[in-house]
């Protein structure tokens, strides 16, 4: 019995759609470079966000940042996490969030140790403790790419330091679109 080759067309098309892999990880994200990603923390909730056509405007006062997202022609990334505040305890509430920008050029993107600063990467302590506040990322690296109009994968494996700590955040999640803050 001989096969009609149109009907092997679309069984193939669908194994090399299965077959669909993520890029290789950089470097800096590899697991010989240290890199694991963190679950959400027990206790509290997560957000992974991307604000298209937006901007990150940071502004900088001696050691003090303050920053608005803006409209914009860029995309804007936003880890988020809340802990669960306990009502029998005062002053307990605790966030942190970490805010990127980035210049669209294709369907993926990688900033380096070397560009951190210029693609505004930030993390931000919101607590009652010695070290609230944002602080620019010192080292790491981020890369991402786009999985669909509404969703980005993004790998990301940044520090920063305060006078008190020094704070490693690992992420590997996809960032949902929404509107803008």
């Amino acid at each position: 019995m001989r096969t009609n080759p149109i009907f092997l067309l679309p069984i193939l098309l669908f194994m090399v759609a299965c077959d669909h892999k993520p890029p290789t990880l950089p470097d800096c994200l590899s697991a010989t470079s240290g890199f694991v990603p963190e679950d959400c923390p027990e206790g509290g909730n997560c957000s992974f966000t991307f604000y298209p056509d937006s901007k990150l405007e940071i502004s900088e006062v001696e050691e003090f940042l303050s920053f608005e997202v803006k409209p914009g022609t860029n995309l804007v990334f936003h880890f988020y996490y809340e802990r669960n505040d306990h009502p029998m305890i005062m002053d307990d509430e605790y966030q942190e969030g970490i805010y990127f920008e980035v210049k669209l050029d294709g369907d993926s993107f990688l900033i380096t140790a070397d560009e951190l600063e210029a693609s505004g990467v930030i993390f931000g302590r919101m607590c009652f403790c010695p070290d609230a506040g944002y602080r620019r990322m010192q080292s790491g690296c981020i890369y991402g790419y786009k999985i669909d109009e509404c969703t980005w994968n993004i790998s990301m494996n940044l520090t920063a330091t305060s006078e008190f700590n020094s704070y490693n955040k690992m992420k590997q999640q996809d960032f949902v679109k929404k509107t803008r803050p």
